[in-house]
């Protein structure tokens, strides 16, 4: 009985498994500067409030901006495409409606 099954390398293609990274993952560690950054702005710049104002907003801006990064990669190419697919829709419909005048 001759099945194909996942183990059958009849095929003569043998792909090697992914390379994994060694080392840790550097950008998951950044939080781990910005946790002790940030007391240590409120605490260093205390005699000149307003530039300890706009530095702890300033970093922490980054530090949600990062998050944000980590979570939802920003993906230039998948924004063009979605803008043009947009635009592509936008003169279709424009089409449509001149020809029902």
């Amino acid at each position: 009985m001759a099945s194909s099954s996942s183990s059958d390398f009849s095929s003569g293609e043998i792909t090697a498994p992914p390379k994994q990274r060694k080392g840790p993952p550097f950008m998951m560690l950044v939080p781990l500067i910005y946790a002790p950054v940030l007391p240590l702005i409120r605490i260093g710049f205390r005699h000149n409030p307003v530039l300890r104002d706009r530095l702890f907003y300033g970093v922490l801006a980054g530090a949600f901006a990062h998050g944000t990064y980590l979570m939802y990669p920003f993906n230039l190419k998948y924004m063009m495409l979605r803008v043009n697919e947009d635009a592509f829709l936008f003169r279709c419909w424009l089409r449509f409606a001149s020809k029902l005048n």
